[in-house]
């Protein structure tokens, strides 16, 4: 709330008769109350709507009703009466400029009274109580230090430099440039079990954090290669000719059935710190993440991967990691 003041602001001076108005008497006490009431309601819808945030295009409107929800259970509790939107505003958050036009990634919300029972205050030494709230929240992001689920591949830095990454193709099969290796659970050598386990739920191999030393093969794999076409047929992720262009006809090698052809499996890959005139395998520290694509299996052992070092996703669990196309995001308060 937003109380402009003018002249004396003790208590005695802000008790005003308000009964002619059909008002109540207010005093400074009170009005701070209020204002903390609307100002919390206002912060906290802005929360839940900025969730809503999320690229599709009825993200707004989405917000604007997540936010009117919110205000119609938790507002109508309280001193006061019940307390509704009077505006919201979709922007991007700049630290110290605040809203500004762009992307819809940040909310601003103002909150007022549906039926107010403060009235407006005019006397000598006030010249105005206007009773508004507001709060706001917005997308923060920052390059990730650790993801929470990750392909069980990994390849090296030094295969990321130049321009055409995204136009290569990684696989098991390859020596030096575009090698791929399978990455263990933690420093464990990768094998089967790891690998159907990995494809099944990304999630139960636990964070690999920068810094963290991972176990990498390199070569092709003879054992759990029915476990990733197993995992591409049952997956709804599909291959991007936008982004990666046109997917290559279906070798007669292929283990992805014919009616799964251009399914994919999607995530990050961890980025390690091997040379590229030395073998993959062996205990490598990690130096970062990027996002790729699964999307064939071979026989004689060979898994084919497509990199997209410029695709921007916010898969990461943690930040304070360098710039990168992994981010860590969360929700932050602002006003």
């Amino acid at each position: 709330m937003r109380a402009h003041r003018h002249g004396s602001t003790t208590q005695a001076a802000l008790l005003v008769a308000a009964a002619a108005a059909g008002g109540v008497w207010v005093t400074a006490d009170h009005a701070v109350y209020q204002s903390q009431r609307l100002d919390g309601l206002a912060t906290e819808a802005a929360r839940i709507a900025v969730l809503e945030l999320d690229g599709q295009a009825d993200q707004t409107q989405r917000a604007r009703d997540a936010a009117n929800r919110y205000l119609a259970n938790e507002g109508a509790r309280g001193e006061g009466g019940a307390v509704e939107l009077s505006a919201i505003t979709f922007g991007r958050w700049q630290p110290g400029a605040g809203l500004v036009q762009g992307e819809p990634e940040a909310v601003l919300v103002s909150t007022r009274f549906a039926q107010p029972s403060l009235p407006v205050v005019a006397a000598a030494s006030v010249s105005d109580l206007s009773v508004t709230g507001s709060g706001g929240a917005a997308w923060l992001s920052e390059g990730a230090s650790a993801v929470q689920c990750h392909l069980p591949v990994a390849v090296r830095a030094c295969d990321l430099e130049g321009d055409d990454v995204s136009k290569r193709h990684f696989s098991l099969a390859q020596r030096g440039q575009g090698a791929l290796g399978l990455v263990g659970s933690g420093r464990s050598a990768p094998d089967a079990a790891w690998l159907s386990a990995q494809l099944a739920d990304c999630w139960q191999g636990g964070e690999v954090s920068l810094g963290e030393g991972l176990m990498v093969s390199d070569g092709t794999a003879s054992r759990g290669l029915d476990a990733v076409s197993r995992a591409i047929e049952a997956s709804s992720a599909t291959w991007d000719a936008e982004a990666l262009g046109a997917l290559h006809p279906r070798s007669p090698a292929s283990l992805v059935p014919r009616s799964a052809w251009g399914q994919t499996v999607q995530g990050v890959v961890p980025v390690v710190d091997a040379s590229c005139d030395e073998p993959l395998s062996g205990e490598h520290s990690v130096v970062g993440f990027v996002y790729g694509t699964v999307y064939d299996v071979r026989r004689g052992g060979d898994i084919r991967v497509r990199l997209e070092p410029q695709r921007v996703v916010a898969l990461g669990s943690k930040g304070g990691g360098p710039a990168s196309s992994v981010l860590h995001r969360w929700v932050q308060t602002v006003r």
